[in-house]
């Protein structure tokens, strides 16, 4: 909460013209957060403002794209209107946007990117990929993912092994909550 940007976003520090796609998921992605632990309501209020004055970036092939950016963003899209937040989004960018989320899933594209997943279906393909290692294509944000839509033992044990090695090198890391099953 207390990393919300002036603009309402939750975006990168110095802002880039370029990154807006990377600021649409990552303001997205936060006001999910604050709507499911229903809290900073005014903080949502701004955070919809951005998306709704930032819309335009998220199919602007002029922008900058993320890794991902095309199963993320529409994936996050999906699970605010499940959650009954009302998107200041037009429904045909949104249709577009989902469309295209699914052909690149048809293609197998989501090692990288199960942080846009929420369906039961999706998920049971998903947990097929798992590496030995318990992680999704070695990627901590992938593996959190799963972790949080279909609590699984080895998950948990690979996040934990990557906070036990950041916190013995050093590095400042957040710590996560999981209440297993």
């Amino acid at each position: 909460m207390e990393n919300q940007r002036p603009d309402g976003s939750w975006s990168v520090h110095p802002y880039h013209p370029l990154l807006l796609k990377d600021s649409l998921s990552s303001t997205l992605a936060c006001l999910l957060a604050l709507h499911k632990w229903r809290v900073g309501q005014d903080m949502l209020k701004r955070g919809l403002k951005f998306i709704e004055q930032n819309s335009w970036a998220a199919n602007d092939e002029r922008q900058l794209t993320p890794i991902g950016f095309d199963i993320i963003f529409p994936g996050l899209v999906e699970q605010a209107i499940e959650h009954g937040i009302t998107l200041p989004l037009d429904p045909s960018l949104v249709n577009e946007l989902l469309e295209e989320r699914e052909q690149k899933v048809g293609r197998g594209h989501i090692g990288y990117v199960l942080e846009g997943f929420d369906g039961e279906s999706n998920w049971k393909d998903a947990m097929k990929r798992q590496n030995q290692n318990g992680s999704f294509a070695n990627s901590p944000s992938s593996t959190a993912a799963a972790l949080l839509h279909n609590y699984d033992k080895k998950c948990h044990e690979y996040l934990d092994s990557i906070l036990r090695l950041n916190y013995n090198a050093g590095n400042y890391v957040l710590y996560y909550l999981i209440d297993e099953p």
